[in-house]
C-alpha cells in the first residue's frame, strides 16, 4: 500500500514540476503573473522573495520577488489555503528603476521597496496599506517614499498615490524607536 502512496507523490510532483516550468520567471509583463499560485512559481523566483500580511485584510500579503536588479515585483496575493504557496496572485506591479540605478554602482543598492508605510489621503483611513520606493542612505524615522502605491484590497489592485500622502518608517536595528504601529 505504501509503494503505491509512494508512486502517487512521485507522479504529483514530477506534475507540479513540470507546470512549474512553464511559469514565465521572470515574466514578459506583470499581467502574465495575475491568476498563478505561489506554489506555480519556479525556485528561481524565491531569491530576493519575501513576504507580508496586508493590514486588517488577513487574506492577503505582499509578496516582494526579484530576478536581479532590473527585475523586481510586488504581487498582492489572495490566501486560499493554510500553506505559503497556496495563495494566488491577483494583482502584480514591476517597480521602476531609476537612471542612479543603472549608472553608478555605488548607489546601486540605494533604493529599496518599503511595506512599512501607510497611506493618509483623505478619504481613506491610516491603517489602508501602502508601499513604496525609499532611500537606504536616509537616517532614521518616518520619511515619504520616492515613489508610492496604495493597497486597493476591494477592488484587488495597487494604485499610483502621490509620495506626498503616504509615510514610511525606517529604523536601523540600533534604533528602538520602532516602525508604525498596526
Amino acid at each position: 500500500m505504501s509503494w503505491r502512496r509512494l508512486i502517487a507523490g512521485t507522479l504529483v510532483l514530477t506534475a507540479l514540476n513540470t507546470f512549474a516550468d512553464g511559469v514565465p520567471w521572470p515574466p514578459k509583463e506583470p499581467a502574465e503573473l495575475v491568476g498563478r499560485l505561489g506554489c506555480d512559481f519556479p525556485n528561481e523566483s524565491g531569491i530576493g522573495f519575501y513576504s507580508v500580511p496586508v493590514f486588517g485584510h488577513e487574506a492577503y500579503r505582499l509578496d516582494y520577488r526579484t530576478k536581479g536588479e532590473s527585475q523586481q515585483y510586488v504581487l498582492l496575493m489572495k490566501k486560499r489555503g493554510t500553506e505559503l504557496c497556496d495563495a494566488i496572485v491577483v494583482a502584480a506591479l514591476r517597480l521602476p528603476r531609476y537612471a542612479e540605478k543603472m549608472k553608478e554602482y555605488e548607489v546601486r543598492d540605494r533604493f529599496m521597496v518599503d511595506f512599512d508605510c501607510r497611506y493618509l489621503g483623505v478619504e481613506w483611513t491610516t491603517n489602508t496599506q501602502a508601499f513604496g520606493i525609499v532611500d537606504q542612505l536616509r537616517p532614521s524615522g518616518y520619511f515619504m517614499p520616492r515613489k508610492a502605491w496604495r493597497v486597493n484590497i476591494p477592488e484587488e489592485n495597487f494604485t499610483a498615490v502621490d509620495r506626498d500622502l503616504v509615510t514610511c518608517a525606517r529604523f536601523s536595528a540600533h534604533d528602538n524607536r520602532g516602525g508604525i504601529k498596526r
